[in-house]
């Protein structure tokens, strides 16, 4: 394809979803009047508070982190992605994008101490989602204080095939104030926290792996997890037995780390040495 022409169509899409993302927001805030579209400059401006960014996944590896873990990670910042929320440890946000009601995120939300924690509402700007999203929204529980929901500009490209100019426009700071969303949540947090300003990023139970923490027996969520299908084999993340979108993911995060080392002097980084991303990231502590 002629480059101008890939180019044109490139930004064509680009405002296009952006333009999706503000009218989708518009609907959502018709069903739920408390929810608040933010970007990069008000998360920036409310809750970046360390130079360290600790995303939190729901991998089996998480089982195996100790109080004093958990009480370092307390003191930076950290996000817990998707079903995280599961965890008895509360993070200073809560990420989860457009998901199907059945599995319980926002009925177990309902019925647990943490609607003091902002959650951060992603992947809706499609219109192929408006039932989803009337759906999520709906379910959003009344006493949830801060619903906000992120302007979204999602890219149809996949990372390496990206446009260095494309690349520059989503990770520069200076630039739009709209996150990049990908494929997978984890590539989501790490290009928001270079957006935010952050020095390091630290991720945690990121195993890529088909086995999550709150399908232990001896987890207290683990009943209902099981009970909403959580730790059926149906729902494991596809992306571990899928070696082209793992092998995408990897390049984006190394990519990552090295921008992040050059500029910052920091990092992406493993909190522990486990999974497949041990073998291409620094651990955390060896810095």
């Amino acid at each position: 394809m002629n480059k101008h022409l890939e180019y044109y169509l490139v930004v064509v899409h680009d405002l296009y979803k952006k333009l999706v993302s503000i009218l989708m927001f518009v609907l959502i805030k018709c069903v739920l009047p408390k929810a608040e579209y933010v970007g990069a400059r008000i998360l920036k401006e409310r809750f970046k508070s360390s130079d360290n960014m600790f995303a939190l996944a729901p991998g089996a590896s998480i089982t195996n982190y100790s109080d004093m873990d958990f009480r370092l990670i307390k003191k930076s910042d950290s996000i817990g992605i998707n079903f995280f929320i599961l965890h008895d440890f509360k993070p200073t946000l809560y990420l989860i994008e457009t998901h199907p009601n059945r599995l319980g995120y926002f009925k177990f939300l309902d019925n647990d101490d943490k609607n003091d924690i902002p959650i951060l509402y992603k992947g809706y700007s499609s219109h192929k989602k408006i039932g989803l999203v009337i759906k999520n929204i709906i379910a959003v529980p009344s006493r949830l204080k801060n619903f906000l929901v992120i302007k979204d500009g999602y890219q149809r490209a996949s990372w390496p095939s990206l446009p260095m100019w494309q690349k520059d426009s989503i990770l520069n700071l200076s630039r739009s104030d709209f996150l990049y969303n990908g494929t997978a949540s984890i590539l989501y947090v790490v290009c928001m926290s270079y957006k935010l300003g952050y020095k390091n990023v630290i991720l945690c139970g990121f195993d890529m792996g088909d086995k999550y923490f709150y399908c232990n027996t001896g987890h207290t969520s683990y009943s209902f997890a099981k009970q909403q299908g959580l730790c059926a084999v149906g729902f494991a993340n596809t992306i571990y037995n899928d070696e082209d979108r793992k092998r995408s993911i990897i390049e984006m995060l190394v990519y990552m780390d090295n921008k992040f080392k050059s500029e910052r002097g920091g990092g992406v980084f493993m909190f522990t040495k486990d999974g497949v991303l041990s073998q291409h990231l620094r651990s955390y502590d060896s810095v």
